[in-house]
């Protein structure tokens, strides 16, 4: 049983064996575009597919007895009894998946933010999960695009995973 925490390489094939799970299960939410384009959006909002993700995510973290101490949620904007902010997101943030332990920091595992094939502009969630990373402790953070296709967007897991290594790079530059 792992409590708090899981390896790279782990935690890779858990995110592929959800993101397999969603692009099976709800294909549609990502796929289907209105028969008659209006003049708003003509795809399903970000927080419906990413709220999908992560009920696959929270499901296989119990069903495999990994990371039981920790919780999956959507939209947290809590540091305990604060408003969570990073970087210059100082009104508040939050990130679109968190696998974390409520009330505190000691745990800090996981952030996700999600960008769509159709809205690609992934800059502010590069800013927020660096700030994640360096602000929160958080093992691990993650940028990813949900692309048309299942292929595309598990080709990005191994790359767009990052933990503190990745800061370590950027300072020698």
């Amino acid at each position: 049983m792992k409590d708090y925490t899981i390896t790279r390489t782990e935690l890779i094939t858990v995110l592929e064996k959800c993101f397999i799970e969603l692009y099976t299960n709800d294909d549609y939410l990502i796929a289907h575009k209105p028969a008659m384009p209006s003049s708003y959006d003509e795809h399903l909002c970000e927080r419906t597919i990413v709220f999908r993700f992560a009920y696959y995510l929270q499901k296989y973290l119990e069903n495999n007895n990994l990371l039981n101490k920790l919780v999956v949620d959507c939209d947290y904007n809590r540091d305990a009894y604060d408003i969570k902010s990073v970087g210059r997101f100082v009104n508040g943030t939050y990130p679109d998946v968190i696998v974390h332990q409520r009330g505190n920091n000691k745990h800090n595992f996981l952030v996700i933010e999600f960008k769509t094939y159709w809205n690609r502009d992934v800059q502010n969630d590069i800013d927020k999960i660096t700030g994640f990373l360096v602000e929160y402790d958080y093992k691990y953070v993650m940028s990813i695009i949900l692309e048309k296709t299942l292929q595309e967007t598990l080709l990005q897991i191994n790359d767009h995973l990052w933990d503190q290594s990745i800061l370590e790079k950027h300072e020698s530059l």
